[in-house]
């Protein structure tokens, strides 16, 4: 029935006549399609009728195509073309026939261990070829990644991708952008800062998938899914997997860690650790007057600049003072006359910042300040740079 409905609305884009719908999503259709002069079988990218108007969809649509076209590797969806049919564009690729992961696995369940590292040691070969030449995908899941009838595995759909040299006006600060279930933590709150470490945890997040069968966070709404991923709160591999060995639940949980400074590095570096090789210690940092309770590892600076703080679920009619004593590149210290529990997901307004630079925080620390304050340590989700530290000093 679909693809007599895509035929009569859409008989032709360009020179190419329209055999199948593939696939709908949020934003954009994916058709089946044949050259008419050359006969050759191609796949379709078609921006949805109410996104034609967007112009930052449509800028970003046609940076899908340029972004793609700098990479060739074998494990990429290659792109042929970039057109444009009655004025609306379209992206021609490569036709790859045969399923995504995301539906082998609800179909069939947990894939076997061998297999499962076959397929993400290939797409991690793509990503580490992405990264050398800055250019992060964002949104790496198992239904983006293509499971060809003839054996070949391919990693698609760059709309999401970050060139880091051309992304600078299409992603604003402090916005998120991927799939909820498969993005680092830090991507929830700012995707323009996504870096490698956060397609590592993406593609860890798809390994959870591909070997227990069961996406790795069960929670209602966004809020929560990011909640349980800033405190860790996953089920271990094995738990659902008893025969998947030590060393592959070792390294998920490693490259899923809230914390980027603590993942891999690089795709190659996490595949090596599947493999068997050892992670490399963490380098040591002499941080002076440190408190045994503190986890901070950056240089902090004393401040008692006053700000605005409140829950991230509360009425945004209720907030608290907040004096802050501290701050540095990975989090602050607040004093205020409310008690906050560890894991709780603050909004703060920190000084000189606009409305536009709220900046989402995680109590994880709280001890008596004084008979009626309380000393709240926070952490931010991503590290701060030194320019944005110096400005709220």
């Amino acid at each position: 029935m679909a693809s007599r409905i895509a035929k009569q609305n859409l008989p032709k884009i360009g020179p190419y006549e329209i055999i199948d719908l593939l696939g709908a999503g949020g934003t954009s259709h994916i058709y089946k399609g044949c050259n008419t002069a050359t006969g050759e079988i191609v796949a379709i990218k078609v921006p949805q009728a109410q996104m034609v108007e967007n112009p930052v969809f449509l800028k970003r649509f046609e940076q899908e195509f340029g972004v793609a076209r700098l990479l060739e590797h074998p494990h990429l969806v290659r792109v042929i073309q970039f057109g444009r049919s009655e004025e609306n564009p379209y992206i021609v690729m490569e036709f790859i026939e045969g399923q995504n992961l995301g539906d082998r696995i609800h179909r069939e369940g947990a894939l076997p261990e061998s297999e499962a590292l076959h397929i993400i040691a290939a797409v991690a070969s793509a990503l580490h070829a992405a990264h050398k030449r800055k250019i992060i995908h964002r949104d790496v899941k198992p239904d983006n990644i293509l499971l060809a009838t003839d054996g070949r595995i391919k990693l698609t759909d760059l709309g999401l991708a970050k060139d880091g040299e051309a992304d600078h006006d299409l992603t604003r600060p402090l916005r998120g952008m991927g799939t909820p279930n498969f993005m680092a933590p830090e991507q929830f709150n700012d995707a323009k800062h996504a870096d490698t470490r956060c397609d590592i945890y993406s593609l860890a997040a798809t390994l959870y998938m591909a070997v227990t069968g069961q996406a790795p966070f069960k929670a209602r709404g966004n809020l929560s899914i990011w909640k349980k991923k800033l405190s860790n709160d996953l089920t271990p591999p094995r738990q659902l997997t008893p025969n998947l060995s030590e060393r592959v639940e070792r390294v998920i949980i490693r490259a899923m860690s809230p914390d980027p400074n603590l993942r891999p590095v690089t795709c190659r570096q996490f595949i090596q650790e599947l493999r068997g090789a050892k992670p490399p210690d963490p380098p040591a940092t002499k941080i002076p007057h440190r408190r045994a309770a503190d986890r901070r590892a950056s240089v902090r600076f004393v401040s008692k600049l006053k700000g605005t703080c409140r829950p991230l679920a509360a009425e945004r009619k209720w907030r608290w003072s907040a004096t802050i004593r501290d701050i540095s590149a990975s989090g602050v210290g607040l004093i205020l006359n409310r008690r906050f529990e560890p894991g709780t997901v603050l909004r703060v307004k920190l000084p000189g910042s606009s409305s536009r630079r709220l900046y989402l925080v995680r109590v994880v620390r709280v001890e008596t300040h004084s008979a009626r304050t309380w000393l709240v340590g926070c952490i931010f989700p991503r590290r701060l740079s030194d320019e944005e530290v110096k400005s709220l000093l």
